[in-house]
């Protein structure tokens, strides 16, 4: 047949090669497609923020909060807006079709296409087109022990949708910036482009990027004028994302930050990294080794060919510099935490970077290997329908792994239990570990079907409002209930903890939706009096922070908050009871509204985790809002009536600074593409 000859077209056989593994993701993914909520720990907070900020485009609205994560998230402290923001920009389009289906599909897509990325990155690298072929498709063949790698099981098992955006920008950006630095065939202002839309993927996997391509520069000798160009890179990727970097930088503060970890978090000394990587566990997990076999073999069997080949040079020191990193602080103690958008990061992230070198590895010296066999010159006869043979295997392998790995739950399952949640949206409800309800479906998903605010959710990095750090710790107790105006309880053990003591509101086996006494009294808003104040680093104070807040709030005090360098409190003084209350709320997708009528020298406490673009008012006048314990908000108020609003409004420069990029983005997009047009009509 002539589609087997030795003339055969090499692009037609590896765009064939490319579409058919595209295919093979597509069509192991087709029952995921069809139903059901998709499975993996952060998935069900990434669907639901994204089919949120579809909400907000729709409304118009340009203020980006989102009330039912981690009691009140801005969202510009999520770090990696692209993902959400373009996903919810879809569903906003496309209103009639099911959001649901909708991130699944956005899911299969990046799969499907990840080789054809990885494939063009290998290009603008400089490999050859079977060398970037084989790092295209080994990219759907690793597994990790951690499901934070370049595998699947990051997206089916732990459900880390935004670094797959991530990974498939990856080699991209590692393209196009050696293309502007090494090569020098691309204005650094396309790899900025490039770079930044990586970052805001995600920013780690965007950092990963610009260590793989100064890995490759400094591999290759006689690079002259490469950290201006750097630095031009640099500048322009920091301009793009500036309108979400720097508010986030500034106000890390009021992040959180991780309250406790797994041994994971403390990172892998480099004996470890090394003995796992022989047993298999960094490349084929859980499998035969085959990759790390070929990587040994390539590595010991070609090394010249390494050594000639300069995205494999990069990518050697770019496997050593990942290696030392994922030490973490088992490794480097304080001073890995010092390194800039390290300190709460896992260092097993750098998993990605590892992987990737070693496909690179596999690569560059397995198709060295197969043009020495074949003598230099064309490969025989009968070499393509050999190739296609294997290629038909791994497609059939990776079709049914596909099938195993992306799962579904049926959400219906949900539909009785979020309709009466739905009846009380005044109040938040409450998950948790002990009621038998803490995976992401009740903490994420459930919250969405009832459009009703839940205590706590650990996706989106759970570290990213102080807040949750102190829902996580749960009092069964009336007054804390209170505090975090939590009126019902959902359980699948009947109650656990609080069977018996709390009445049952709701029962839709093997649910069970218990209420809290007195619930009816409060919301949002509480009258309070101001308590002694706490100061001091406010992580270290988050211990004192959890034990005093519930006690004061038994005598209505909260505790203001203060940032200081040593840990000070005033002392406690017993004041009178407070007379004040809350006559009626009203809620919007960024403000809040409360009519109350206070007592003499009295706060308005609102019960949502405090950021600095919170604005309040009182009786249209605006008012300072008093940062109080545990994380939330209160202003003061004169004796009698008034009217209360709460809003929170990101500022206008911000808004200005992402119109900006958008435009910058597509100027520089259509800036090149003339340039291309013209090179192609002049060549």
């Amino acid at each position: 047949m002539r589609v087997f000859d030795r003339d055969l077209p090499p692009v037609a056989f590896h765009v064939a090669v490319l579409v058919a593994l595209g295919l093979s993701v597509v069509t192991g993914a087709w029952s995921y497609l069809q139903g059901g909520s998709p499975l993996g720990d952060d998935a069900s907070a990434h669907l639901t923020l994204s089919m949120h900020v579809a909400d907000l485009l729709r409304s118009g609205q340009t203020d980006f909060f989102w009330e039912q994560s981690n009691l009140g998230l801005p969202l510009y402290a999520s770090y990696h807006p692209l993902s959400s923001f373009a996903t919810g920009s879809v569903m906003a389009l496309f209103g009639d079709v099911d959001p649901t289906f909708i991130f699944k599909l956005f899911v299969v897509g990046l799969w499907a296409t990840m080789p054809t990325t990885w494939f063009v990155g290998a290009r603008w690298c400089g490999a050859s087109r079977g060398a970037a072929l084989l790092v295209g498709a080994l990219t759907l063949f690793v597994r990790d022990p951690l499901g934070v790698g370049l595998s699947l099981t990051s997206v089916a098992h732990v459900g880390l949708y935004a670094q797959t955006w991530g990974m498939w920008w990856l080699p991209l950006a590692v393209g196009a910036m050696d293309r502007a630095l090494r090569q020098r065939s691309l204005h650094p202002a396309s790899a900025a482009v490039i770079l930044a839309l990586t970052a805001l993927s995600h920013v780690f996997i965007g950092m990963l990027a610009g260590i793989f391509a100064v890995c490759i520069v400094l591999a290759n000798a006689k690079n002259e004028g490469w950290l201006r160009r750097l630095a031009i890179i640099a500048v322009g990727t920091a301009l793009l994302c500036a309108f979400w970097l720097v508010p986030m930088i500034l106000t890390r503060d009021y992040l959180g930050g991780l309250h406790w970890r797994s041994d994971a978090y403390d990172g892998w000394g480099f004996t470890r990294v090394v003995k796992t990587f022989g047993g298999g566990g960094i490349l084929d997990h859980a499998a035969f080794p085959w990759l790390t076999i070929a990587v040994v073999l390539g590595g010991v069997t070609q090394r010249d060919a390494l050594k000639a080949n300069p995205l494999a040079r990069g990518a050697l020191l770019f496997a050593i510099v990942c290696s030392l990193m994922m030490g973490g602080k088992t490794m480097w103690g304080a001073a890995y935490s010092s390194l800039p958008l390290h300190r709460n990061v896992n260092p097993m992230r750098y998993l990605v970077g590892l992987q990737a070198a070693c496909l690179v590895v596999i690569a560059v010296s397995w198709t060295a290997w197969l043009r020495r066999l074949a003598g230099g010159g064309c490969w025989p006869r009968g070499a393509p329908v050999l190739v296609f043979v294997l290629a038909c295997v791994c497609v059939g392998n990776r079709h049914g792994h596909v099938s195993r790995m992306l799962r579904t739950f049926d959400a219906g399952t949900f539909a009785t239990i979020a309709h009466h949640l739905a009846q009380h949206p005044e109040h938040r409800f409450a998950v948790d570990s002990d009621l038998n309800t803490s995976s992401h479906l009740h903490r994420d998903l459930l919250p969405r079907l009832a459009r009703r605010a839940q205590l706590q959710s650990y996706a989106l990095g759970y570290h990213a409002t102080a807040s949750t750090y102190y829902a996580e710790y749960v009092d069964y107790q009336p007054t804390w209930f209170r505090l975090f105006n939590v009126g019902e309880l959902v359980s699948r053990n009947g109650g656990g903890p609080v069977r018996g003591r709390f009445p049952v509101n709701f029962e839709d086996p093997p649910y069970t939706v218990h209420g809290v006494p007195g619930a009816s009294e409060w919301g949002y808003f509480d009258l309070v009096r101001l308590g002694p104040t706490i100061r001091g680093p406010w992580r270290v104070l988050r211990p004192l922070i959890r034990s005093a807040a519930p006690r004061l709030f038994e005598h209505r005090q909260v505790a203001p908050l203060e940032r200081a360098d040593h840990v000070a409190v005033d002392a406690f003084e017993v004041l009178p009871e407070t007379t004040g209350m809350v006559l009626r709320s009203t809620r919007a997708p960024a403000s809040y509204t409360a009519r109350v009528r206070a007592g003499h020298d009295e706060h308005v406490l609102f019960k949502m985790t405090y950021f600095p673009f919170w604005r309040a008012w009182v009786d249209g006048d605006p008012v300072e809002v008093v940062h109080v314990a545990p994380n939330f908000m209160a202003v003061p108020v004169d004796e009698g009536e008034h009217e209360i609003v709460f809003a929170y409004r990101n500022p206008l420069a911000q808004k200005l600074a992402a119109l900006g990029s958008c435009l910058a983005v597509l100027v520089i997009v259509g800036w090149r593409l003339v340039v291309w047009r013209r090179r192609r009509r002049d060549s």
